[in-house]
């Protein structure tokens, strides 16, 4: 493969130019780091993406296959493309300021190399957990905490120094994340009185928990939202991300989505309601009834990359 050719075409769909200009002049050795990644992640007799795909498959059919689990909607996986897993690189090196800082979700990407990409970046393995109600989030959670050994540190700032050691169990890398559209939603996710997570109010409508873990030998990000949240990112990335950022209506349409997150939060608020409404005093909803992984365990290629982290 001619590694030049199969970079520029790369950079052209994704719409890189100017990024990958940008990081070209700051870091001579861009191109002979990216083939080193794109070589080890997906090409020679054992790539580590095969690795990935082992771990996401077997972290989808543990949460299809307990019964704590049985009243989700939904779950499905992917794991990143090379093609992704580079463009995610170029636009992370990026997005760095000339200067080192403290914003450590940032200054991750600062060492990102061919050495150390897999330690760096942890969403290559993305799992996502789909709720019917909102008030459900919690038996997700529970869950998790469950089979996961608990965070150590809230925010990880070397992530090379915390790679976990061969043979580790299976833990939570650090605290998870609740993106909300507005902060008064914040209260809803408390548990006897604090917050386990780490907020951030989206702009853009974006609603979710994010949970690092590391599952059998990789880090694996596991997204947990409800229907309606589900619905809103698949018309939004469909039809706003997915378009070519100098097309003539993408502000129109981001507005447009804007609009789309009120109705979704109003969707959901009508159906967490009902859900109280139907189950007065209850915690949770009745068990479904047995059979319940049939049908719902499937790979997601449309699962769209959340550049969240």
């Amino acid at each position: 493969m001619d590694w030049n050719r199969e970079l520029d075409r790369i950079v052209e769909e994704a719409e890189l130019e100017s990024m990958y200009g940008q990081v070209s002049e700051i870091e001579p050795e861009l191109d002979f780091q990216l083939k080193r990644i794109a070589e080890h992640y997906g090409e020679g007799a054992n790539p580590y993406r095969a690795g990935c795909e082992e771990t996401a498959r077997s972290l989808l059919i543990r949460i299809l296959s307990d019964e704590r689990l049985k009243e989700i909607h939904s779950a499905k996986y992917r794991v990143k493309t090379a093609e992704s897993l580079i463009g995610k690189c170029i636009r992370k090196k990026a997005e760095l300021p000339r200067l080192p800082g403290e914003d450590w979700d940032v200054e991750k990407y600062r060492p990102l190399c061919g050495d150390n990409y897999y330690k760096v970046i942890t969403d290559l393995v993305g799992i996502r957990i789909l709720i019917r109600y909102p008030q459900q989030w919690r038996m997700v959670h529970e869950w998790i905490l469950d089979v996961f050994a608990p965070w150590k540190q809230d925010c990880v700032k070397d992530w090379e120094a915390a790679y976990p050691e061969e043979g580790a169990g299976n833990f939570l890398a650090e605290q998870p994340r609740l993106y909300v559209r507005y902060g008064n939603e914040i209260s809803a996710y408390l548990v006897d009185g604090e917050l386990p997570f780490r907020p951030t109010i989206s702009k853009e409508g974006y609603c979710s928990l994010h949970y690092l873990v590391w599952y059998e030998g990789h880090y694996a990000e596991i997204q947990v939202r409800t229907i309606f949240d589900e619905a809103w990112g698949e018309c939004t990335h469909d039809l706003v991300y997915n378009r070519h950022r100098n097309s003539g209506n993408r502000q129109e349409l981001e507005r447009l989505s804007v609009c789309l997150a009120a109705q979704t939060q109003s969707a959901g608020m009508l159906a967490s309601l009902m859900y109280d409404m139907a189950f007065p005093g209850e915690d949770r909803e009745e068990p479904a009834a047995d059979g319940y992984l049939a049908g719902r365990i499937f790979k997601g290629p449309a699962l769209q990359d959340e550049e969240r982290r």
